[in-house]
């Protein structure tokens, strides 16, 4: 099994606690700032209601507006405006009032990205309580809670998660040499000399390159690429799960690697992962695996062999 080594994890996407400073004074606005890893290449900002569950329906009376800024030498941040004389009729439901006195209740999610691929986000919730008895705004508390840092994460990112890849058979892995018409079958798997920590992450994004040769007689072919969300994998290519979260890959691989008389040809890609026990934890590993072949003559049917491939599943 040829495996690649540890490479980035999510600290270089993560986002920091935000750190909240007033503006002018409490009753006008705030500015929340975040530290953000170096390699993220941008940040955005979700409002949601209180539990940072939904976000608001309405805002065109609402009690709040966020103004975000760009993201600048590791730093973001975005200014809390509060519109008092919308606490009354709040249209997005961020207010709960009891009489003269009541509380705005409000998330804010800041999720980072690598180009399009949202990869780490920290939620922020924020309580301000208010008293319009004398018929002028006092803030009376403001309480902010942000989402703790997992455990696990805090202590053990570092410490070796790698993707084993590996030509396969029924999700076993095996070295045999590819003869043309044969399907190229290849398994990732997320691991880590923590079982405990290996079982804590999912592959929920990746691509799969496949090259030969270098220069003017350099081939590559790509039967997966990374999707917004999810893996796409091509027409010629199935993609399955196994119970232990193994990913298998079933491709054809095209004849000109063959005719063009190459001996082996390189695997490689990016596998996104996914943290199950602490939501918004996402990290980037890569893999690479080197496949021999074996040439056999004619080009055969294409036709025949997605049939073969897709016979295997």
């Amino acid at each position: 099994m040829s495996t690649s080594a540890p490479t980035k994890q999510i600290t270089p996407w993560a986002i920091a606690q935000a750190v909240v400073e007033p503006i002018d004074s409490f009753s006008d606005a705030l500015a929340v700032t975040y530290d953000v890893g170096s390699d993220a290449d941008d940040v955005i900002f979700t409002l949601f209601n209180a539990g940072c569950e939904t976000e608001p329906v309405d805002m065109s009376s609402a009690a709040l507006e966020i103004v975000s800024s760009g993201l600048v030498d590791g730093e973001v941040s975005y200014d809390i405006n509060f519109f008092t004389g919308n606490f009354a009729d709040d249209s997005a439901g961020f207010v709960t009032n009891n009489g003269s006195t009541g509380e705005v209740a409000f998330c804010i999610r800041a999720t980072s990205y690598e180009e399009d691929l949202s990869v780490a986000f920290r939620d922020t919730e924020f309580i301000l309580t208010y008293d319009l008895s004398n018929l002028t705004y006092e803030v009376l508390d403001l309480v902010i809670n942000p989402e703790e840092v997992d455990e696990f994460l805090d202590t053990n990112i570092g410490a070796g998660f790698f993707i084993d890849a590996c030509q396969c058979v029924d999700y076993a892995c095996t070295e045999t040499a590819v003869e043309q018409n044969s399907p190229l079958i290849v398994c990732l798997k997320a691991e880590n000399d923590n079982a405990d920590a290996a079982a804590s992450v999912v592959i929920s994004n990746f691509n799969m390159r496949i090259t030969a040769g270098e220069g003017e007689n350099a081939i590559e072919y790509s039967p997966v690429e990374l999707g917004s969300t999810s893996y796409m994998p091509n027409e010629l290519t199935v993609v399955t799960v196994g119970e232990d979260e193994t990913v298998m890959v079933s491709t054809v691989l095209v004849a000109v690697f063959y005719s063009s008389g190459f001996s082996e040809v390189s695997v490689d890609g990016f596998v996104f992962l996914e943290f199950a026990s602490a939501s918004g934890a996402r990290a980037f590993e890569e893999y690479d695996v080197v496949v021999e072949l074996v040439g056999a003559p004619g080009l055969g049917c294409l036709a025949g062999l997605v049939a073969m491939v897709k016979g295997f599943f």
